[in-house]
């Protein structure tokens, strides 16, 4: 776990991910990490940790800003949980790894084919 309150600065916020007990993840952002995971734990706050259950915590990185912090937190939660987990290791190499498309029809992934002109296009008709 990384930082959990450490600096409180005045603006300074947290993106954290919590384990729910039915073993997903929840990540969100908080100015007050201890208070937010006492919120969860107890189910002070509506929310999808409420609806599962709080179980732990699992990492916490401070941003300068609730800006910042805010801007992660809607990255990541559009991250896999394999994802995920490679942040939490702090997997840097493994996160660029799952950030690559393997799909055949990615436009990085294609063949180096010439494009189609009108006139390989009768051709092929």
């Amino acid at each position: 776990m990384v930082g959990a309150e450490g600096s409180q600065g005045v603006d300074a916020a947290w993106l954290y991910i919590v384990e729910c007990l039915d073993d997903s993840y929840y990540t969100g952002v908080t100015t007050k990490v201890i208070q937010r995971m006492v919120q969860h734990e107890f189910s002070e706050i509506c929310s999808y940790v409420s609806k599962r259950g709080f179980k732990r915590l699992l990492f916490t990185i401070e941003f300068p800003s609730l800006e910042d912090a805010a801007r992660a937190e809607k990255q990541v939660k559009g991250w896999s949980r394999a994802k995920k987990e490679a942040l939490m290791r702090g997997d840097f190499d493994m996160i660029h790894e799952l950030s690559v498309c393997h799909n055949s029809t990615h436009h990085g992934n294609r063949s180096k084919e010439k494009p189609m002109t009108a006139e390989t296009a009768n051709k092929t008709v």
